[in-house]
């Protein structure tokens, strides 16, 4: 449905969790209980029958050009003679509405269960037990949620020694307000880190991860943004990165060999955005780096 990810297992494909279809049609059937229990009771405004039909439509659009979906072909038509509509890349956008319709209709339905005067008592203590079982709907639906989401997501602890270097530079240099060597500049920067990658392997982290977090050591520190994603080295507009990648790019002989002459060009255009400290962490490709010190 125009994920770009969605063949690097960055999810679990449904067939391998399909009991969550038992749970859709449980909070589907809350939400249409709580629609009609309105109608019930005389009770439906404009706006929800206008959430209602939101709802619906959401549901359909939602389901994307998918075969196996029975609203493959509405959506087709719509991906086919509606230019703009292509525009939304991915359908699940629809689902935003689908979450509300949920929410509002579903809180009606439940506290119609609720609030019936029933007689038999055996029905009235499985309603006691079934509220148990509404607080823990959003964890069956989602039932990776609760390990980290097949420990794709953890938490990582920053190494000593980044605490060290935020703590012995803070104030000389990350902490201080400076001012932009270039209008070109997207920021300020007086430091940049190595290696040059948007995301690389951390020995802290044992994965792949996106060098933002360098931002742990302040908005001062410029570092890479270069996506190197297939045959895409970079598709970055900042000023700063493209003078960097000039010289990083695989068809730049910079790494090939020792040559004095663009080694001083190179810190020549480092300090021309400002650059005054060069910080070589030792993560992935990082030995290759060693000839610039």
């Amino acid at each position: 449905n125009g994920y770009w990810g969605e063949n690097e297992k960055r999810f679990i494909p449904v067939f391998q969790e399909n009991y969550w279809f038992i749970f859709f049609i449980f909070i589907f059937f809350l939400s249409i209980s709580g629609f009609f229990s309105k109608i019930e009771e005389s009770k439906l405004s404009r706006f929800d029958l206008s959430l209602f039909s939101l709802g619906i439509v959401s549901l359909i659009f939602a389901s994307g050009i998918e075969k196996n979906s029975i609203f493959s072909f509405i959506n087709t038509f719509m991906y086919d003679y509606f230019p703009m509509y292509k525009g939304m890349r991915e359908p699940h956008k629809w689902i935003m509405f689908l979450v509300i319709f949920y929410a509002y209709f579903g809180a009606i339905g439940i506290n119609t269960i609720f609030t019936r005067d029933i007689k038999n008592k055996y029905i009235k203590i499985f309603r006691e037990i079934f509220i148990i079982f509404l607080v823990f709907i959003p964890v069956f639906y989602v039932p990776k949620s609760l390990l980290g989401f097949a420990g794709q997501v953890k938490i990582s602890n920053y190494p000593n020694s980044w605490s060290e270097i935020k703590t012995f530079y803070d104030k000389k240099y990350f902490g201080i307000i400076c001012e932009k060597n270039s209008p070109n500049l997207g920021s300020c920067y007086n430091s940049v880190a190595f290696p040059w990658h948007a995301y690389m392997k951390f020995n802290f982290t044992g994965k792949i991860v996106g060098t933002w977090i360098f931002k742990y050591f302040g908005d001062n520190l410029l570092f890479g943004d270069n996506i190197e994603k297939g045959n895409i080295y970079s598709e970055s507009t900042r000023f700063e990165s493209k003078l960097i990648e000039s010289y990083f790019h695989p068809k730049s002989n910079f790494f090939n060999g020792f040559n004095i002459e663009i080694l001083k060009k190179f810190y020549k255009d480092l300090k021309s955005i400002g650059i005054k400290n060069i910080f070589l962490f030792k993560e992935a490709d990082y030995l290759k780096y060693k000839i610039i010190f």
